[in-house]
């Protein structure tokens, strides 16, 4: 926000979903003030400010309001203006962290420099499909490293944030046949093409090109 005028890029979906761009608005307001007014250094852990350059820059920001939020209010009720910190509702907040925080979990285990990831982009799509997926009851599903997470239900807020992601995802990521032929060739996915969203047409061509590459491979000249 400039202002009081949204940034067009940033609120294109501000009518899907008011209140969780209100909120990350309220939380970029309370750390500008906190900031002016030097209360910012008297928090155990200072609150951090978006500089929106990567996805990533917001997540910690939103983590930094909610871990002091107690306490920002606390210190602005001696300034009587604790309605800086006392508008941001919680509940909003802890979601869309919950929401970001798994995509910041896919980021990490892609981008490693020092092990190939290629093997892992099915499962990353498919544990990511399953993330945005508009959740009634909390369930529970397999975490970054095996392990199980449960899944809290989804608010009516949420919901829009969540069609838009899964959107978009569908959009940008591309399931190739490289990703196929690592993946497989991963003993522990080997037999879950499938399930992170492979057709079973390209399954197919894609085996029989990689039992050609290795013939070829295999056969003395």
């Amino acid at each position: 926000m400039v202002g009081s005028v949204k940034q067009p890029v940033a609120y294109l979906f501000y009518e899907e979903s008011e209140l969780v761009f209100d909120t990350i608005d309220d939380a970029k307001a309370l750390i500008i003030y906190m900031k002016k007014t030097f209360l910012n250094n008297k928090l155990n852990n200072k609150m951090k400010q978006d500089v929106m350059t990567h996805f990533d820059d917001l997540l910690m920001m939103l983590q930094s309001v909610a871990a002091e939020l107690a306490m920002s209010i606390k210190l602005l009720k001696k300034k009587k203006q604790e309605e800086c910190a006392e508008c941001i509702i919680k509940p909003p907040l802890i979601e869309l962290i919950r929401l970001m925080h798994y995509f910041k979990l896919a980021s990490k285990s892609l981008e490693s420099f020092l092990t190939p990831t290629i093997h892992l982009v099915g499962m990353w799509f498919a544990k990511l499909t399953a993330h945005l997926q508009f959740r009634v009851e909390p369930i529970t599903v397999d975490g970054a490293d095996g392990e199980k997470v449960t899944i809290t239900a989804n608010s009516d807020e949420i919901g829009p944030i969540k069609a838009l992601l899964l959107s978009q995802l569908k959009e940008k990521y591309f399931l190739k046949p490289l990703h196929i032929t690592a993946t497989y060739l991963d003993p522990l996915q080997k037999n879950r093409l499938l399930d992170y969203g492979f057709t079973q047409e390209l399954i197919y061509h894609d085996l029989l090109y990689l039992k050609d590459i290795m013939h070829k491979v295999g056969t003395p000249k």
